[in-house]
């Protein structure tokens, strides 16, 4: 058999770890990897156009903006949106910081700036990965950079690649503010927060950012204003438990839970908040919520792992391990670390269980989607490192050092031929098929986002002339499944045919 574990060694040291496992080669190809996945959705965007809520949360600002000029036309739109925010928050939900942040879409100011909607919304998904994994992987277990940069960018493709609602996530602002942007914002402010407990040291200006996170954060969906109440009352405990931190650290971070406690009782505690639950009747007990998020978190964990996200899980996994050979933590709780983490993944779903015995827009799933993703992420990451320091208390014990040694090499090829065999036995075409970058290459390769880009360029001509108040148009022909969310129709009393039409100021706009 010595001819055998010979082999592998040779093969492994020669080809696999010097050309392919070369942590800045993989890096790059990694790195290279998202840029390509992500393209084709940035370049779809062009084609994209704002409807629905898109209009609605911007009749005041569109306003504004078109009665004003100059610098005046900057302060008039921001007021604007600050009484969108406070008269939502009266009448509707409370999430302030969220009506605010979509009542200054980029297409507000032209339509052809409405590619920016899917720029922001995937650029912040990627910014909050990067950053996080920066914060955790870098700086506090001390990863190597190649290897930080390869875990943020498989993370960062399978949260991308597989959203369940990727219309609703990239494409329609409104939509994609409310859930996602907040939640990538959570998760930026939970970095941030990390890094100041891991330097022991929180400066003012760092503290006002951390300050001005936890307002906008306490302002966003139900779920993510939980979320960040959780890990900020955590962190809060631990300021004032730890000894290590001096008293400016406690008094700084008492300040920021206390910023972020204000904005979650104006988020929580809005009069809109009742007015909105009355549409709902399904309301669950706090116990019921919590069991309920627990198993269903399961389900949706299950439901979103098919072979293309296991594989990419597994990959981190490989990585992980090969790349914590000189991480000092020792990773001794991998129990612990899953039950905490899981919760904070089941938090996300516990107000659509306590308000409507289920999630109540498909947009929700896509926040569940990536915390499930990251929650795969971290623990496999976590187990890598458990395992590889298992490992390397076997390798100090002289009894096994010489075998566990020699068997390295040939565990090694094994788990790559198994993960890839596993990859061609399983992965369909279906499944590829179903990526975002797939879907947004056919929409643009069949023309059929050109035609839904030129059919509503010549609707915005006729909402754009003043000369007509009242609004017959032809319905659409093709409805990409990327960029359409939503439509007028031949009702003028529609929802969205009055909130369009009272936004480019018209009498009606119909479907005829």
């Amino acid at each position: 058999m010595t001819w055998l574990f010979n082999m592998c060694k040779f093969f492994w040291n020669k080809y696999f770890y010097k050309l392919i496992f070369s942590k800045r080669n993989l890096a790059f190809i990694s790195v290279i990897g998202l840029i390509l996945s992500t393209l084709p959705l940035i370049i779809i965007g062009f084609y994209n156009h704002p409807s629905a809520d898109d209009f609605n949360y911007t009749i005041l600002t569109g306003a504004a903006l078109r009665n004003n000029s100059g610098i005046f036309a900057v302060f008039a739109v921001i007021g604007a949106a600050i009484e969108r925010a406070t008269s939502y928050w009266s009448v509707w939900q409370g999430t302030y910081a969220m009506s605010f942040i979509a009542a200054l879409r980029p297409s507000l100011f032209s339509e052809q700036l409405t590619f920016l909607h899917s720029v922001i919304l995937i650029g912040i998904l990627i910014l909050s990965i990067f950053y996080l994994f920066y914060v955790l992987l870098y700086r506090i277990l001390g990863y190597d950079k190649y290897i930080y940069i390869i875990l943020a960018s498989v993370t960062a493709i399978l949260s991308i690649q597989y959203l369940p609602n990727a219309v609703e996530g990239f494409f329609w602002y409104t939509g994609g503010v409310g859930y996602t942007f907040f939640l990538y914002l959570a998760f930026i402010l939970l970095g941030k927060s990390l890094l100041a407990f891991h330097t022991k040291n929180l400066s003012v200006k760092n503290c006002i950012a951390l300050c001005i996170l936890s307002f906008c954060v306490a302002g966003g969906h139900f779920a993510i204003t939980l979320l960040g109440f959780v890990f900020t009352i955590i962190l809060f405990i631990e300021a004032l438990l730890n000894k290590n931190l001096v008293m400016s650290f406690k008094i700084k971070y008492t300040v920021n839970t206390i910023i972020y406690l204000i904005g979650f009782g104006l988020c929580v505690g809005a009069p809109g908040n009742l007015r909105r639950q009355e549409s709902f009747n399904e309301k669950q007990t706090v116990i019921a919520t919590i069991v309920k998020a627990y198993l269903h978190g399961l389900g949706y964990a299950k439901l979103y792992t098919n072979t293309v996200v296991l594989m990419g899980i597994i990959f981190i996994g490989i990585i992980a391990f090969l790349g914590s050979k000189k991480v000092i933590y020792h990773f001794k709780y991998p129990v612990i670390f899953t039950l905490i983490t899981f919760s904070m993944y089941a938090v996300l779903l516990m107000p659509g269980f306590y308000s409507t015995n289920g999630i109540p827009a498909p947009r929700y799933l896509d926040i569940i989607y990536f915390g499930a993703i990251l929650f795969f992420s971290t623990n496999i990451i976590y187990y890598g490192g458990w395992l590889r320091n298992k490992l390397n208390e076997l390798e100090s014990n002289s009894q096994f050092s010489e075998f566990i040694t020699s068997l390295k090499p040939l565990a090694l090829n094994i788990v790559i031929f198994l993960f890839i065999m596993y990859g061609v036995n399983h992965l369909t075409t279906l499944e590829i098929t179903l990526s975002t970058g797939v879907r947004a290459i056919k929409s643009i390769v069949s023309g059929e986002a050109a035609d839904f880009d030129a059919q509503m360029d010549a609707r915005e001509e006729l909402y754009h002339d003043d000369t007509i108040k009242e609004v017959y148009l032809s319905p659409l022909t093709v409805y990409p499944e990327l960029i359409y969310f939503d439509d007028i129709t031949d009702d003028k009393e529609n929802y969205a045919n009055y909130k369009i039409a009272e936004y480019y100021d018209k009498d009606f706009i119909v479907i005829q």
